[in-house]
């Protein structure tokens, strides 16, 4: 082995680290060069990820065209046992494309958010062992463990499930909303209405994030810091044979963690709630407003029926 190959902390595919030739995938050295833009870059593994997603829900949604055919069928009175088997075979192909696609999908989303997360916890590491000891005083150790730790397991998770959902429930919505507007344009700007609520939704969701949440990471760090520092004097004290019951300042930034939890939930959780309600409101104002064209519609079919 060379002496650049000794020399060299390599890290394998579990984030172990390796000394056998050709698994090499990053080395410290390399995640000292890397800067900002290229940690947090999007590799290849995370984009297929995200279009396999997308590619699922709108298959997704052509479960409602099928739906609707059925009921155009039943309506017309067409709907026979040929009709059911072709409808079947192409439920049966959909469900199957679907299954396959985000198998694939969740697969290489995985992969590719795997794969950004490990070069952030390589970045971050490096720049830890760059800050002075001096730097690492009560307040400050919680806020570098929960950076290395809760944070980037927070930004991977939503690498991995939140960006493929959102895009996968925006391209379902968008699909579904063309789709309603083809048979009835009032219904789908409705629905479009219903869809825009999200803005202000996530408006006012930012800004008690903005407001209760910077606080609740405070207190987080703090809770953190104290849980270690009551460790590593305790450990000092039993090596003496000393040991204590309770410690105030871990007691009091527990509890201090539990207030602006439940305060952060319930700053945040009725504005989603509310959305919600106002969203699904918008099914019975479909049909309230749709049942008089139809109503008036199917008269005028019935009137026609005994001139023809």
């Amino acid at each position: 082995m060379r002496k650049s190959e000794r020399t060299m902390l390599t890290i394998g595919r579990r984030g172990r680290t390796t000394k056998q030739p050709g698994i090499l995938l990053i080395s410290w050295r390399e995640a000292s060069s890397m800067s900002e833009h290229d940690v947090l870059k999007k590799n290849r593994n995370f984009y297929i990820g995200v279009g396999g997603t997308v590619l699922e829900g709108l298959l997704s949604g052509s479960l409602f065209m099928l739906l609707y055919s059925v009921m155009q069928f039943l309506w017309s009175g067409q709907f026979d046992m040929n009709r059911v088997l072709v409808l079947t075979c192409v439920i049966a192909v959909v469900f199957l494309l679907r299954i396959l696609i985000y198998s694939y999908g969740y697969t290489k989303a995985q992969i590719g958010g795997a794969e950004v997360s490990k070069n952030t916890r390589l970045f971050m590491g490096d720049h830890l062992k760059r800050i002075p000891l001096s730097r690492f005083t009560q307040g400050q150790t919680g806020d570098y463990i929960n950076t290395i730790t809760s944070d980037v397991n927070n930004y991977e998770k939503i690498l991995t499930h939140k960006i493929g959902d959102m895009a996968k429930s925006f391209a379902l919505s968008l699909m579904l909303i063309i789709f309603v507007m083809t048979i009835y344009v009032p219904a789908g700007i409705i629905l479009l209405i219903a869809d825009l609520l999200l803005i202000p939704g996530l408006w006012l969701s930012f800004r008690m994030v903005r407001k209760y949440g910077k606080e609740k990471n405070d207190i987080c760090a703090e809770n953190v810091s104290s849980i270690v520092e009551y460790v590593s004097g305790i450990q000092t004290f039993r090596a003496y044979g000393v040991g204590g019951l309770k410690n105030k300042t871990v007691i009091n930034a527990m509890r201090e963690f539990c207030r602006i939890s439940f305060v952060y939930e319930s700053k945040v959780l009725p504005i989603g709630a509310v959305f919600g309600i106002l969203s699904w409101l918008s099914c019975p104002l479909v049909i309230l407003l749709a049942y008089p064209p139809h109503r008036a519609e199917r008269q005028m079919g019935t009137k026609a029926t005994p001139g023809v």
